[in-house]
């Protein structure tokens, strides 16, 4: 090992060498340095990373930040239960970012649920109280309240007032200073507070204005997002909205509608392109080239200024062209579907990456994930986006860039423990383990190599061998050990450890196992 201290070393042969003859030398033999590969002290993890190593002093675009969709929600996203409890869950595990759903509620009090579904609701009150409560338990760091907002000017001042009286100082912003040229303060400059996530009343607005119009060109909230035919379905032939249900039910009914009716008409619009074949190749390959950030249709909404007033430097915009916006500010976040992503990959992903470099930008799941289930986070984070929003329940693509190897001697494994779901578990099978690794990161960078299979051991199975990768960008590149148990018919999960690249210790370490995959 290199690095370390003498009396870092006697340490480790004080602590883990049984062998009086051995103490006496200051040496491991094999059954100390065994003690001391299958101890903490031994493992890949480096202890040092346990803290907060990165500096931190940089602009708030320089970051990852741990994000949470609809926060509130225990499970799927048109039925399930929402609960208070969810937020001190995030907040506890390290999310940094969630988001609150803003509806009327009875009473004059804001309520949180979501939207056009049969979600149970909870009171707005109840859960600032909550982040006011867990915000910093887990890291000093600022938390983003974003906020959907679909209030009215009355209970949004009812919002207002339960922010300020509940956060009260952490919602001060008066001694951070941001950057010149309007850029976003440092996470370490902004310790402690909380940043409002919202829209903003236009600058142009006389200043005793109490409330205002937000324009479409200002909103940036997911309902929107899927509000195409919103016309169609909210009125019938008179135009007024039917009454033979419940207005409740009829909304329910009318978003599962929507929802696949524009997945219907996306298909269709899809088919016509395909066959038509009276355009120019050039007009053919621009309209390809076309991204559809948001619906065309404009709404407006009023906007109190008691609320406005409460956000900085998270405005909520739209996104319009990746290529010219967030030139003149950094104070502002806009949010895309994932479809959308994925699709500005494909066809811009170099504008993207210079995107997230002047702003924030926070992608969320599709509203087709109606399971709350979760995308790979990963391409997002490849093009620096900085929020990928959770659920909580090639040519060279860096010329000039030089790659890092990374050589692991694969030497052994010490009491590895039988398959779960084994199917001669109980009746005592020997396994036959083999390690693979696998590098995640960059398209360029994943990929996948294992060790031989060792026949009927599991006690201590002897590998020795060597797997070297070439990897372009390292510092989002994660390593994953996996362990399996070889059979016939197949293989059989033993278990797993991923670790930052840039988190794993030199020389000898050990890689303690977990058993989930």
């Amino acid at each position: 090992m290199r690095g370390l201290t003498r009396e870092h070393l006697v340490d480790i042969v004080a602590k883990f060498e049984p062998c009086p003859e051995n103490l006496q030398h200051m040496v491991l033999g094999i059954d100390g340095f065994t003690n001391y590969m299958r101890s903490p002290a031994g493992d890949i993890f480096n202890p040092e990373h346990n803290q907060v190593n990165q500096d931190m002093t940089q602009p708030l675009t320089n970051y990852f930040i741990a994000t949470s969709h609809n926060t509130y929600l225990t499970g799927d996203q048109l039925l399930s239960q929402s609960r208070v409890e969810m937020y001190a869950y995030v907040l506890q595990a390290g999310c940094r970012c969630v988001e609150v759903d803003c509806w009327d509620g009875p009473d004059g009090e804001p309520i949180i649920h979501h939207g056009y579904t049969l979600t149970s609701k909870i009171l707005f009150k109840d859960v600032v109280e909550t982040i006011n409560k867990y915000a910093f338990t887990k890291s000093p760091y600022p938390v983003i309240l974003s906020i959907e907002n679909h209030c009215t000017v009355p209970q949004q001042k009812k919002m207002a007032e339960y922010l300020k009286e509940v956060l009260q100082d952490k919602l001060d912003l008066t001694n951070v200073s941001g950057h010149e040229c309007k850029k976003l303060p440092s996470p370490e400059l902004l310790k402690g507070k909380i940043l409002v996530k919202g829209k903003k009343l236009p600058a142009n607005l006389g200043p005793d204005a109490e409330e205002g119009d937000v324009s479409d060109e200002d909103t940036g909230n997911e309902e929107e997002d899927d509000s195409d035919d919103s016309d169609n379905d909210l009125q019938d032939g008179n135009g007024a909205e039917s009454t033979n249900q419940p207005k409740k039910k009829r909304r329910f009914g009318r978003s599962i509608i929507r929802s696949f009716k524009r997945k219907r008409k996306k298909k269709i619009r899809m088919k016509n392109k395909t066959m038509s074949d009276g355009e120019s190749d050039h007009n053919s390959s621009r309209e390809r080239a076309q991204i559809v950030y948001h619906p065309k249709k404009r709404k407006t909404m009023r906007l109190s200024r008691a609320l406005s007033d409460l956000v900085k430097y998270t405005k909520s915009v739209r996104v319009h062209e990746i290529e010219t916006q967030g030139f003149l500010s950094s104070w502002q976040v806009s949010s895309l579907n994932e479809t959308v992503v994925n699709q500005i990959l494909q066809l811009k992903p170099a504008e993207l990456v210079r995107f997230n470099q002047r702003q924030l930008l926070r992608v969320y799941p599709s509203n087709f994930r109606v399971d709350s289930s979760n995308f790979n986070p990963q391409p997002y984070w490849n093009t620096g986006c900085h929020m990928a929003a959770f659920n909580p329940m090639m040519e060279d693509p860096l010329p000039g860039h030089k790659k890092t190897q990374l050589m692991l001697k694969i030497i052994s494994g010490q009491q590895l423990p039988k398959p779960k779901d084994s199917m001669f578990g109980d009746r005592g099978e020997i396994i036959d383990p083999f390690v693979e690794v696998e590098i995640i990161g960059l398209p360029v960078d994943c990929s996948k190599q294992q060790t031989r299979v060792v026949d009927d051991n599991g006690f201590n199975p002897m590998w020795e061998e060597t797997l070297v990768f070439s990897i372009q960008m390292p510092h989002i590149a994660l390593v994953r050990f996996q362990v399996w148990d070889h059979d016939p018919i197949g293989r059989d999960f033993i278990g797993q450890r991923t670790v930052a690249f840039t988190s794993m210790m030199p020389d000898f370490s050990g890689v303690h196992l977990e058993k989930d995959g």
